[in-house]
């Protein structure tokens, strides 16, 4: 058994009187150990494997990486919650901006161009109103005599008469796009033969309408091979059409 000075925690001999490193008086210094660890390392009463053991180290654990109550070495489940969550809904704003944007598309694209189906939307207002303006709105201007003519509000109002004086004053029409193919290029050079660069057609469509007439006085339905064009000013009916679809038996 070893005996060590309470002041300075030197080693003494078990018959010292005196501390031979401090002087302090070796009566009062009844404290005893065996494992050899000085009397100065120990404080308040641990010992000095208390005051010096280092907390063990779990492999793969980083302070503060973890959430509480996850597992050593492992992921916080949280954090990996929160993750996931972010994704889905970066992924779920990635794509309604996409269709947003593919909507805007559509929407300028048609008001820009507008539809192939405008000249016929025109047609039913000659024949159900008398619109002057739509009976214009329905002509190519590439190569007609309609629109060398004043006349053509005239045009419209005798159409109209004539369509009420068939069907009756609340006759209607309604029609359907049977058949839709697209002209060729020599077809669009026809076309053009005698148009301006101004109002050349781009494109167009040869169809098969079916329009049905109906009012008080009767109903008819009639298949109308009809050309519409697409220029600068929109989309047209094609001159020769305009005669067809108006004056067509």
């Amino acid at each position: 058994m070893s005996k060590f000075c309470g002041n300075c925690g030197a080693k003494l001999n078990d018959d010292a009187v005196f501390c031979t490193s401090c002087g302090a008086a070796a009566g009062n210094m009844n404290v005893q150990q065996t494992s050899g660890a000085p009397m100065g390392a120990m404080s308040g009463g641990q010992s000095y494997y208390q005051n010096n053991q280092t907390a063990p180290v779990q492999q793969g654990y980083t302070a503060g990486a973890n959430p509480a109550g996850a597992a050593y070495g492992q992921p916080g489940a949280q954090g990996a919650g929160r993750k996931i969550n972010i994704n889905k809904n970066m992924l779920i704003i990635g794509g309604a901006l996409l269709v947003l944007v593919i909507l805007l598309v559509v929407v300028i694209s048609i008001i820009a161009g507008g539809s192939y189906k405008d000249p016929l939307d025109n047609y039913v207002k000659v024949c159900e109103e008398g619109d002057a303006d739509a009976f214009l709105d329905t002509v190519y201007a590439g190569d007609s005599s309609l629109l060398l003519s004043s006349d053509y509000e005239e045009n419209a109002l005798d159409i109209h008469n004539d369509f009420l004086e068939d069907y009756g004053i609340d006759a209607e029409v309604e029609y359907e796009v049977k058949k839709k193919k697209a002209l060729s290029d020599t077809e669009l050079a026809v076309v053009n033969v005698l148009a301006t660069d101004e109002v050349k057609a781009k494109k167009g469509y040869r169809l098969t309408v079916q329009f049905t007439y109906k009012g008080s006085e009767g109903m008819k339905k009639k298949n109308v091979p009809v050309v519409v064009v697409k220029n600068g000013d929109g989309w047209k009916l094609y001159d020769r059409t305009v005669y067809g679809i108006y004056y067509y038996d």
